[in-house]
């Protein structure tokens, strides 16, 4: 018994120890990328399997029909042409019954493949010359909306786009995107 003991404890002792080493943090953690203000990093996966980044804008319109009913447009874009090509992302959220953004909200894609002038909604295409001249549309997934600050709308996306010719893309990251004031 005397001998039992003391083992036990030395046991107890190491296991508390290694137990504080790993909730300390001293182990190596992942890093999750930081994205730039006015920048995106997206996943592609499907015709396209790469992370693709650039450059993330937006612009807000509000929109009058001949009844005098206000709703509100966001347009997302996306760009990471080359010189030798030209390729971007653009999203429409669109809203009769509000002006703003809601921050927190997650949007849901409608299986659209064109835009109509007066739609609830989101909507999306994209237009990658790499992998084929025929745009893409977005047909199921979600936008989420992170954060709103002065001009900087932060998200998130998981979405598929699928085209006529050539398949689908599923896109997953995030995006800081910049307002672009439209011109008048």
């Amino acid at each position: 018994m005397i001998y039992k003991l003391p083992f036990r404890i030395i046991i107890f002792g190491l296991s508390i120890v290694a137990l504080l080493m790993f909730s300390s943090g001293s182990m190596v953690k992942a890093k999750v990328p930081s994205i730039d203000e006015g920048q995106f990093l997206l996943s592609a996966y499907g015709v396209a399997n790469q992370d693709i980044c650039g450059s993330a804008t937006f612009s807000q319109k509000i929109n009058e029909d001949r009844r005098g009913h206000e709703s509100s447009q966001v347009w997302l874009r996306f760009d990471f042409s080359t010189t030798a090509n030209h390729n971007s992302i653009e999203i429409v959220l669109s809203n009769s019954k509000i002006k703003d953004i809601e921050v927190g909200r997650s949007y849901k894609f409608d299986n659209r493949s064109q835009l109509y002038a007066d739609f609830d909604g989101i909507y999306g295409f994209a237009d990658i010359a790499t992998i084929d001249e025929l745009p893409f549309f977005a047909e199921r997934g979600t936008l989420t909306i992170l954060a709103v600050e002065g001009n900087l709308i932060k998200g998130a996306i998981n979405a598929e786009f699928k085209n006529a010719s050539k398949g689908k893309i599923v896109f997953q990251g995030s995006f800081n995107a910049n307002e672009y004031i439209l011109p008048k």
